[in-house]
């Protein structure tokens, strides 16, 4: 049996229309199954029949064949600092505490009077990081206002 016969144009279209509208993982899975149909030779049958990319085929049938998942876009990259150095923001809480503690003025508004340098070195000094691995002091600054911490030049 040849491929060519075995498909209607309007199955064709569905095929093409269905992976025209899902993406990432789920079309690549999708492109395999349909080419697994054919065996050998499906890839280059939906290559030129269905305007398919072999190499999108395959990334989906290892997906399908080991269970493996890929990576999407948004996968990719740098880490999030939250995911080398999960202890950091119970630790910046604990110093912005330890040093505003007894400050009044600290509780009513949460302002931190202490440059972020500073905080950098009482991390590597008291809480024992190293000097290598701390985030950027901008990092830095964006996490403490994220809790809520606002910052004030001395």
């Amino acid at each position: 049996m040849t491929k060519q016969n075995e498909l209607s144009p309007e199955m064709i279209r569905l095929y093409q229309e269905t992976a025209e509208q899902l993406s990432g993982r789920e079309k690549r899975i999708f492109m395999a199954r349909v080419v697994s149909i054919y065996g050998k030779g499906g890839q280059r049958w939906a290559e030129k029949e269905l305007n398919w990319n072999r190499g999108t085929i395959r990334r989906g049938k290892q997906e399908l064949e080991n269970g493996e998942v890929g990576k999407s876009h948004g996968q990719r990259g740098k880490k999030r600092v939250d995911d080398f150095l999960p202890k950091l923001n119970d630790d910046l809480r604990s110093i912005v505490r330890e040093h505003y503690f007894d400050d009044p003025e600290f509780w009513k508004d949460k302002v931190i009077k202490m440059s972020v340098a500073n905080i950098m070195r009482l991390l590597v000094h008291d809480k024992g990081y190293c000097s290598a691995e701390i985030p950027s002091p901008e990092t830095i600054r964006r996490k403490l206002l994220k809790m809520g911490y606002n910052l004030r030049r001395n």
